[in-house]
């Protein structure tokens, strides 16, 4: 995934954001991790369907809308955060504030490392 990150290619991370959320989503629930897992699994799941749509990826698109559903995705009764900031770029102000460098921050969230500066 960080090598599809770094060299653009977009179709192949969609469809490895998916893979690994599923993945992710077939470990043992016992284990004490579970619940983390399912975030990460969350995310992935929705930057798969970021990019399905912006790469008109249909099949993709409906898949990875499954998954997102089947993890219990709020979207309805998504909080409002101050001055109309996205949960995203919160998680990334977040992180700032921890004192993390763009590079874990990119890590952490699955994103693009030139998505993450702030300056």
């Amino acid at each position: 995934m960080a090598f599809c990150r770094q060299a653009g290619h977009r179709p192949e991370l969609a469809r490895a954001s998916h893979d690994y959320a599923v993945t992710l989503l077939s470990g043992d629930t016992r284990r004490g991790s579970y619940s983390a897992d399912r975030q990460r699994a969350r995310a992935l799941a929705q930057e798969a369907v970021t990019l399905a749509q912006e790469l008109e990826m249909t099949p993709l698109l409906g898949r990875a809308e499954e998954l997102l559903a089947s993890l219990g995705s709020s979207r309805a009764s998504a909080p409002v955060y101050p001055d109309g900031l996205t949960q995203r770029e919160v998680e990334v102000l977040g992180l700032i504030a921890q004192g993390k460098s763009n590079n874990d921050i990119a890590e952490e969230l699955f994103i693009s490392l030139s998505t993450v500066p702030t300056t």
